[in-house]
């Protein structure tokens, strides 16, 4: 079981979720609202992907500037992020996480057994 506790610098925001998994942990942080979707380019996740992933790497390049935008648009569309995720470790899926503190700039994370 992972509990993962986020904080806010001022103290005013506060939440915790609870997981079996990393994996499961980010699906549940991007549900509620959290952190940004991975499906969404400008997000700090989808950047913060990009720093463990080659794929999600390869992939920002390209929306950046490698592609026109219509192309760029069909290739984020048809990623196979279920794919990707899934091969990600769980120090890399945790690095990611802990990249995205727009909200909750302190992360404390809670490894159980």
């Amino acid at each position: 079981m992972i509990k993962w506790t986020g904080k806010s610098t001022d103290g005013r925001w506060n939440k915790t979720v609870e997981a079996d998994s990393y994996f499961e942990l980010l699906e549940k942080l991007v549900d509620k609202g959290y952190i940004g979707d991975y499906i969404d380019s400008d997000s700090q996740l989808f950047h913060e992907l990009g720093y463990v992933s080659q794929e999600v790497s390869e992939l920002e390049e390209r929306l950046n500037y490698g592609e026109t935008a219509d192309d760029a648009l069909v290739e984020l569309e048809n990623f196979e992020w279920d794919k990707v995720l899934r091969n990600l470790t769980d120090k890399e899926i945790e690095s990611a996480i802990r990249g995205c503190d727009s909200q909750a700039y302190y992360q404390e994370f809670e490894v159980t057994q």
